[in-house]
């Protein structure tokens, strides 16, 4: 696997998550629960918050800084403030937030050796050895969320 594999794999799964949302207005992305209580809104302003705090934490360890891991002890709490920091976004912010963040992260890694993306050690975390798995980890968080609305949409046949 390389770096171009890598994006590749996450920009795929982006596309499929952006598909699942297709053809929907915005009342039934604001109003319909889909995963539990959340609407789709505010299952993408979770997606978008995480993808935020990601791009940070891998700047920060970049520059040498130990990322806070902190949010990942207590995963419900920070998402129910994911989720809260965005309630007054439109759907095009939280929207415009996840391009920007992907953006950001394919900068990132531009900027970075792909042995520095696949050594073992090097940004590791709670759940990953290197950057690699950081990435596999946010491309399966947006795979879940993408296959619970494509679910939800087959559910709900008039949707």
């Amino acid at each position: 696997m390389n770096r171009e594999t890598v994006l590749e794999r996450m920009d795929t799964v982006r596309a499929e998550l952006l598909m699942t949302i297709t053809g929907l207005d915005d009342a039934t992305m604001t109003t319909l629960p889909v995963v539990g209580e959340w609407t789709i809104q505010a299952v993408f302003a979770h997606l978008a918050g995480w993808a935020t705090w990601h791009v940070g934490s891998i700047r920060s360890a970049q520059a040498g800084e130990q990322p806070l891991f902190s949010p990942l002890q207590n995963r419900d709490a920070f998402n129910e403030h994911l989720v809260e920091e965005r309630s007054s976004w439109t759907m095009t912010a939280i929207l415009d937030e996840l391009e920007s963040t992907r953006t950001a992260l394919h900068e990132l890694l531009d900027e970075m050796s792909e042995e520095d993306i696949f050594r073992v050690g090097y940004l590791q975390g709670p759940q990953w050895e290197n950057l690699a798995g950081w990435l596999r980890v946010i491309r399966e968080h947006e795979e879940e969320h993408a296959k619970q609305i494509r679910a939800w949409r087959t559910a709900v046949t008039m949707i």
